[in-house]
């Protein structure tokens, strides 16, 4: 669902993350760039921006539950620019959202 807007938030990188498996992985990594590669788990991931998206927007609360997920991707582009997913500081930690992700909000872009 996130594909084409999360970003890699390890220093130096920022290119984008796909979904591989379970999981959203650096392409840094791939294209064969000195990233050591952020992952995250996909449902984590999913569940925590929907969770903000829903809380920034309540009143799309229940068209978001009667929509398929190409209506879903569509709304969340168009309320957000990026997520910035940084690298898990060890391997069996519980993800938290608070610290792995940034949501970069369509109103909080700079102007160009």
């Amino acid at each position: 669902m996130l594909t084409g807007l999360l970003r890699c938030a390890v220093d130096g990188c920022g290119t984008r993350m796909s979904r591989n498996g379970n999981s959203y992985v650096c392409q840094g990594v791939r294209l064969g760039h000195v990233c050591p590669g952020a992952r995250a788990m996909a449902v984590r991931v999913e569940d925590a921006v929907v969770s903000a998206f829903l809380a920034r927007n309540p009143a799309k609360v229940t068209m978001w539950e009667r929509c398929e997920t190409r209506q879903r991707r569509e709304l969340l582009s168009a309320a957000v620019v990026c997520v910035r997913v940084t690298k898990a500081d060890g391997q069996g930690r519980r993800f938290d959202a608070a610290k792995r992700l940034r949501i970069v909000w369509v109103e909080e872009r700079p102007a160009e």
